[in-house]
Formats: structure tokens, C-alpha cells, sequence
């Protein structure tokens, strides 16, 4: 439950803005608790592809966070962990870097809407794929 707004974002001027909230007994709203989301014991997974398409990411000196997210897609493993209704490796996703302005509520409890004002934005991958038969938007943050 959504307790009150500490620092509201300010809706004029630009720059760094802060809002500050407080929950009550439900962080899960906010956060993604690792035992919540992840079994005790990992899961093998199997690239779907040939692995001659993965022999340039072994070459790499290092794995970056783009590298990962690349290789994830193009070994399927990203369309296994989402559920997609097809487990296939996907093509690159769209990204950006850029300041947006948009409207947002910190909760779906609170009537509430504060303005994200010119403040950045980094989208690693943005792509749509069928779930449960439903064409859906995914955007990730890795």
C-alpha cells in the first residue's frame, strides 16, 4: 500500500528528480524478489541454434551486458525464459537511448500521476512476440 509521496517529481524544468515512496508490508509491487521469481536448483538450457552460430560470442575477451543480451536472443534463450509460444531464437531487438517525458503513477493504488520530465531512458531490447497466443510489447532492462 502506498503510504505518500516524501519528494513529488516536479513537472516543470529539467534535470535529476526524485520521488520518494513508501510501501507497506509489499515490496514485491515494487522489486523483483529473487526467490519469488527463481527456483532452488538452475535449469540446464540448450541453445537451439548451431553452435558454429555461437563460436563468435566464446571468441569475445569479455561478455557485455549487450553481448548477453544478444546472445540470449539469438541462442533462444530469451523466447524459453518469457514462455513465448514459439521457443526460436529472435531476431535483434530494437534499443535506445534517449530523454523521454511521460506520465507515470509510482503505484496502481494511487490516483495519483506525476511527469517523468526529459529524464533518460535506456531500453536494451524492445520486441513483440506471441504469448499465450497474444501479440505483447517486452521491454528489458538487463
Amino acid at each position: 500500500m502506498l503510504l505518500g509521496i516524501l519528494a513529488p517529481l516536479l513537472t516543470v524544468g529539467t534535470g535529476t528528480q526524485f520521488a520518494l515512496i513508501k510501501a507497506q508490508n509489499n515490496l514485491e509491487d515494487f522489486f523483483l524478489i529473487d526467490e519469488n521469481i527463481f527456483e532452488n536448483e538452475g535449469q540446464v538450457f540448450v541453445p537451439i541454434v548451431d553452435k558454429t552460430q555461437l563460436l563468435s560470442y566464446k571468441l569475445l575477451p569479455q561478455l557485455t551486458e549487450t553481448s548477453l543480451v544478444n546472445l540470449g536472443f539469438l541462442s533462444g534463450l530469451i523466447s524459453h525464459a518469457l514462455n513465448l509460444d514459439e521457443i526460436k531464437h529472435l531476431f535483434p531487438p530494437a534499443t535506445c537511448k534517449a530523454n523521454f517525458t511521460f506520465r507515470i503513477r509510482p503505484h496502481s493504488s494511487d490516483n495519483e500521476y506525476f511527469v517523468h520530465n526529459q529524464g533518460q531512458v535506456e531500453i536494451d531490447a524492445m520486441f513483440v512476440a506471441k504469448r499465450k497466443g497474444v501479440d505483447t510489447l517486452f521491454v528489458m532492462e538487463a
